[in-house]
């Protein structure tokens, strides 16, 4: 699989929750989005009540949840060194007036980091969403404002054309939730219409005990 290792500096944050306020203060790509935001503020056609990407175009909001008396929003956006989709993140008390956080998810070993969602567990969240030429990834933070993310396995959970998913079956952008003992996963995707050949819409359900094997 080719290295599709981003060219976004990523930073390690602390444990704790000032310490991380502390950090970010002095964070390189903070200053640079609040110097973004700064140069457009006059722009009279850029919202100014919607949250919006302070550096570039913004697709696609993901991931909302709830964590730590915070609100976090997750976003496709297109960093200026690598214009390929990370996770954009910003956080919030009130669903109104947001705060900037560092890129949340980067890619590899996928291409680009696609649609998703985010489920609440007692100590950690979860993520998981579409990674373009690899499948269904998932990753992991439980830090007091999700800056520091990790992926499971680093590799994805739910492979394109994998031996357990017939090869015609093609996923993306799925969600997850948790039900008893288990994970579910609904994953977009298509199949081949049964009369034309072409591709038509579809959703895939799949079920986890462990987060890492998927039937």
């Amino acid at each position: 699989m080719p290295d599709y290792t981003s060219k976004v500096p990523k930073y390690n944050f602390s444990d704790d929750l000032q310490e991380q306020q502390r950090e970010l203060s002095k964070n390189p790509i903070i200053r640079r989005m609040d110097h973004s935001r700064s140069s457009m503020f006059d722009d009279p056609y850029r919202p100014s009540y919607h949250y919006v990407n302070p550096e570039g175009i913004l697709n696609d909001p993901n991931g909302l949840c709830y964590w730590q008396n915070n609100w976090h929003l997750f976003y496709q956006g297109y960093p200026p060194e690598d214009p390929r989709q990370h996770w954009g993140h910003a956080v919030s008390k009130d669903l109104v007036h947001w705060q900037d956080l560092p890129y949340a998810i980067y890619p590899n070993p996928e291409e680009k980091c696609f649609s998703g969602s985010t489920f609440v567990e007692k100590n950690r969240v979860i993520a998981m969403y579409h990674g373009t030429s690899a499948g269904n990834m998932i990753a992991i933070s439980s830090d007091p404002l999700l800056l520091n993310w990790s992926k499971l396995t680093d590799a994805p959970v739910i492979k394109l054309h994998s031996k357990k998913i017939p090869s015609e079956v093609r996923v993306f952008d799925p969600c997850i939730w948790k039900q008893g003992e288990y994970y579910y996963s609904l994953s977009g995707g298509t199949l081949p219409h049964p009369y034309s050949g072409k591709r038509t819409r579809a959703n895939f359900l799949f079920r986890s005990s462990d987060l890492t094997k998927w039937d």
